[in-house]
């Protein structure tokens, strides 16, 4: 109950945009030892993935980059893919975001192995998705297009026609290159 609290605490300032409000009520998780429950650890672990995340908005990359490796460890753990795909995404938008092409690239194919194993479509077609700007932005874009192309496949048999259509804007901005 009092990872659940704070928690939520975090994710309302979170969701509100107040960083620093959310960090706080996420560090106050951070007092206590890991729950030796499962529910408890995956809360955590969660807490910790969006810590990673507030983090992340306010610059303070090295700080989510711990954040997101704690919550790793939990998840790994617990064999969580769901929860491990979250996090080596947001490791790779940071990787991104410092210029480390390799390493986020890295990131998203450790990403794109857990949602395959958590068997979650929408989230193999963010990753394919991130993977296409990544490549097209840094290292190939060939290569770029084919993994927007295959995000947009996962899109339509999806029909998510907000994603779909996002996916065709930045195909067309490939393209227009």
């Amino acid at each position: 109950l009092f990872y659940r609290i704070h928690i939520l605490k975090g994710d309302l300032y979170l969701s509100q945009g107040d960083y620093e409000k959310s960090i706080n009520a996420y560090l106050t998780t951070l007092d206590d030892p890991i729950p030796k429950d499962s529910v408890g650890a995956l809360t955590l672990a969660k807490g910790l993935n969006d810590l990673g995340i507030a983090f992340y908005k306010i610059g303070q990359f090295d700080s989510a980059r711990w954040s997101h490796h704690k919550s790793l460890a939990i998840y790994s753990r617990y064999e969580y893919p769901q929860g491990l795909s979250y996090n080596y995404n947001n490791l790779s938008i940071i990787a991104k975001q410092e210029k480390e092409v390799d390493e986020s690239l890295q990131m998203l194919e450790k990403a794109l192995n857990a949602s395959i194993e958590a068997k979650d479509s929408l989230g193999i077609g963010f990753i394919y998705l991130n993977m296409g700007t990544t490549y097209a932005d840094n290292t190939s874009r060939l290569k770029g297009l084919d993994y927007v192309y295959r995000a947009i496949r996962v899109f339509d048999q999806l029909n998510h026609e907000k994603m779909s259509t996002r996916a065709r804007v930045i195909l067309a901005g490939l393209y227009n290159r």
